[in-house]
């Protein structure tokens, strides 16, 4: 993997991060919308890429949620 990938993964997860504790900074109602969006878009791409004509497939990152043999990143 190109070096340029490893630093977009973890650049967005650190961006994450930032969104997560200003989300908890301004209330529970803002974290739960935020991490329920965040649940929610994961859920829909793992459900689009491992349906059953999806011949659709993610490179390796470090970071990865896998369901029936397909996965996608987390970020």
């Amino acid at each position: 993997m190109h070096w340029t990938h490893t630093l977009v993964e973890w650049s967005t997860y650190a961006f994450g991060l930032v969104f997560v504790r200003l989300a908890y900074r301004q209330g529970v109602r803002w974290l739960s919308t935020l991490l329920t969006g965040m649940v929610f878009g994961l859920v829909i791409e793992l459900a689009l890429v491992s349906g059953t004509n999806a011949s659709y497939s993610y490179g390796d990152f470090a970071g990865m949620l896998s369901l029936r043999g397909h996965a996608v990143p987390l970020w």
